[in-house]
C-alpha cells in the first residue's frame, strides 16, 4: 500500500514536471513569436489602447512561471500555483488599468520599474495566498485527525475504567475539548461512516 501511494505520488510528480515543461516550451516559442517591443506595447496600454492588455499578459507569463518554480518544493501541484499566478497577473494588470497615470514617466514613457513590481506583488500576491490557505485546510485536517484519535483513545480507556461507554460531558472532561467540538467530531465521523457504508 505505501508502494502504490509512492508510485502514485512519483506518477503525480512526473505528470507536473512534463506539464511545467510543455508550458515553459509554449512561453518560450510565444516569446519567439512576439516581435512587438514589450516597451511599445506597455506603452499604449498606458495611454488607453485596451488591446495591448492581452499581449502584455502574454508577455509575462513567464514571470508567473519564475515566481512559481520558488515554491515546486513546497506541498502544492506547480500547475496549480502557476493557475494562480496567471490570475494574479490579470489582477495586476486591472491595478494598473486603474491608475494608468501613475505608470507614465517623462516624455510620456512608461515607468517599467513601478510597472513590474506591481504585476510581481500581484502574482506573487495570489500563489501565497493560494499555498497558505491550502496549508490552512491540511492544518485542519490534521487537528482534527489528532482530536479524533485522543477521543477515541480516552473512550476506551474511560469505558475500561468506569465499566461503561462515558457520556460526552465526560470525555468533554476529561480530555479538555470542548463539548461542541465533540459533537462536531463526532458528526464527522458519523459523516464518514454513512458514506462509507451506504444503506
Amino acid at each position: 500500500n505505501a508502494m502504490e501511494e509512492a508510485d502514485t505520488e512519483a506518477a503525480v510528480t512526473d505528470r507536473a514536471e512534463q506539464n511545467r515543461r510543455i508550458y515553459q516550451q509554449e512561453l518560450t516559442e510565444l516569446k519567439r513569436s512576439m516581435s512587438d517591443d514589450k516597451e511599445e506595447c506597455i506603452t499604449r496600454f498606458l495611454q488607453g489602447e485596451d488591446t495591448f492588455r492581452n499581449r502584455i499578459v502574454e508577455k509575462y507569463l513567464e514571470l508567473v512561471m519564475e515566481r512559481a518554480v520558488k515554491y515546486k518544493n513546497r506541498s502544492v501541484l506547480l500547475e496549480e500555483v502557476i493557475a494562480e499566478g496567471n490570475l494574479g497577473l490579470l489582477t495586476g494588470m486591472e491595478v494598473i488599468a486603474g491608475n494608468r497615470g501613475r505608470y507614465l514617466g517623462e516624455g510620456g514613457r512608461p515607468d517599467m520599474d513601478a510597472f513590474v513590481e506591481t504585476l510581481d506583488r500581484e502574482i506573487t500576491q495570489a500563489m501565497e495566498s493560494y499555498i497558505d490557505g491550502m496549508t490552512e485546510e491540511k492544518d485542519w485536517e490534521s487537528t482534527v485527525l489528532a482530536r479524533t484519535n485522543l477521543l477515541h483513545e480516552a473512550a476506551k480507556y474511560m469505558t475500561e475504567e468506569i465499566g461503561r461507554v462515558p457520556t460526552r460531558e465526560e470525555l468533554s472532561e476529561y480530555t479538555k475539548i470542548s463539548l461542541t467540538e465533540i459533537e462536531q467530531i463526532m458528526g464527522l465521523s458519523e459523516d464518514a461512516r454513512r458514506v462509507a457504508e451506504p444503506s
